[in-house]
């Protein structure tokens, strides 16, 4: 008679000791071939399949074992962890038994995903013909061929992945396509395949980076990858840097954006005049000197927010890379971003920035700027007003951009805050974007 004491604890027998008649007389004895044995939580099948020790897997199936049951701290289940070591024989009997390759794994990662990882094209081909999602991707916005992108020894299975229909242009969260992927771990040969089969090769992403840039990354195949993207016709993106600024109000310490070459500013929270001076721009870029893609915080006359990197233009809405070198330096216009159509404005650089230089070369362009130098005195010319009712007499109570939120009734002398609503009416509120200037 089973022992009942022993309901949900593990079989007291390590994976390489179990045979069939040890997992009976586990079975007789009342422990539970489906409990957890590790801090990870997995099952005796779990970690079989993983190890891809695949007559137990048999014999765990066949006599009870959840093959659907997912590990408690990530959800890996037994296909997956198989599928992940490329075991395909451990694969054939999980699936035989009805595995779910649907299920998915913290991040939404799936069996195809792993399959790709492993570069076993048995494998591939099993969770294909059985229905595996080709347009599945995960939390970073990743499908199946970013996976198997990152070695050539993983080129068949790409292939089939590819021949069965998955997006060869597909971006990432980030916007990095699948060639790009294969570029910047120095793939050659799963490059050559993408460009025979017609990827585009245009694309850049939302750090401004296009696939010459990524062919420059790796360590190995480095110069294979450069010839590939350059004889494909891949061009030098222009160099730019890119800037996030804000700064704390020197009267009242509210943030206010810097968002384009200014020399003067108003808070919007006081409405002062804030001077941008000589010595901000000079400690602005000459933080690019110490660091190409970081952020710091420069303390002086003003405290600053700084976030700086070598890049190319993206889109603040969509952060969809922009081609600058697609803009004649010296123009002004705008351009529309191939992925959500809003339109980015590009103006030459006030003649004051001119003077600066960014890493030794001449700033030429100004690119994505909501604001210019002029923005202050221009709106100092429009007569914008409001109007609410004074909380004390009722009387009719205008105010206009140089409003303090302190306002004082000409009638009675009240003094009241203007709500949040009547004070967003001149004022609305400013986000901080990225902006860039092109050099020469």
């Amino acid at each position: 008679m089973a022992d009942k004491n022993n309901s949900g604890k593990p079989f007291p027998f390590i994976m390489q000791e179990l045979d069939e008649e040890n997992i009976k007389q586990c079975i007789s004895e009342g422990y539970d071939i489906n409990a957890r044995i590790d801090k990870e939580g997995c099952t005796m099948l779990i970690e079989a399949a993983e190890a891809g020790k695949t007559e137990i897997v048999r014999l765990l199936i066949k006599y009870g074992a959840d093959v659907n049951i997912a590990a408690k701290k990530e959800k890996k289940t037994a296909l997956l962890l198989a599928c992940w070591e490329g075991h395909e024989e451990t694969v054939k009997v999980l699936l035989e038994n009805n595995a779910d390759i649907h299920h998915k794994k913290s991040g939404d990662k799936t069996s195809l995903m792993y399959a790709a990882h492993s570069g076993n094209t048995g494998i591939v081909k099993l969770l294909i013909e059985k229905g595996a999602k080709l347009h599945a991707v995960n939390d970073e916005g990743q499908n199946a061929l970013m996976y198997a992108a990152d070695s050539d020894k993983k080129l068949e299975a790409f292939k089939i992945i590819v021949e069965a229909g998955a997006d060869i242009n597909l971006r990432d969260n980030e916007g990095k396509p699948v060639i790009s992927w294969a570029a910047a771990h120095g793939s050659p040969e799963i490059m050559r395949y993408l460009i025979g089969k017609g990827a585009r090769l245009d694309i850049i992403d939302s750090f401004g980076y296009n696939l010459l840039d990524y062919a420059a990354m790796p360590e190995k195949n480095r110069k294979a990858v450069m010839e590939l993207a350059k004889n494909a016709g891949v061009k030098k993106m222009p160099l730019c840097f890119g800037f996030c600024i804000d700064l704390k109000c020197p009267e009242y310490g509210h943030p206010v954006m810097v968002n384009g070459p200014l020399r003067k500013i108003k808070c919007p929270s006081c409405v002062s005049v804030i001077d941008l001076n000589e010595s901000f721009w000079r400690d602005i870029f000459s933080g690019t000197e110490d660091d190409d893609s970081g952020a710091s915080t420069i303390f002086g006359a003003f405290n600053i927010n700084l976030k700086f990197r070598k890049m190319n233009p993206v889109c603040p809405e969509c952060n969809t890379g922009l081609d600058a070198s697609a803009i004649t330096p010296g123009t002004e216009g705008v351009i529309g971003c191939s992925k959500c159509n809003n339109k980015i404005p590009y103006f030459s650089p006030p003649s004051w920035l001119e003077e600066y230089q960014i890493k030794d070369k001449q700033p030429v362009q100004v690119i994505g700027a909501l604001e210019r130098d002029d923005s202050v005195t221009e709106e100092e010319t429009v007569d914008k007003t409001a109007a609410i009712y004074c909380v004390s007499c009722g009387a009719t109570l205008q105010f206009n951009e140089e409003t303090p939120r302190n306002a004082i009734c000409n009638f009675c002398g009240a003094v009241q805050y203007l709500t949040d609503a009547a004070w967003l009416s001149l004022h609305p509120v400013k986000k901080s974007i990225w902006w860039f200037i092109r050099l020469e």
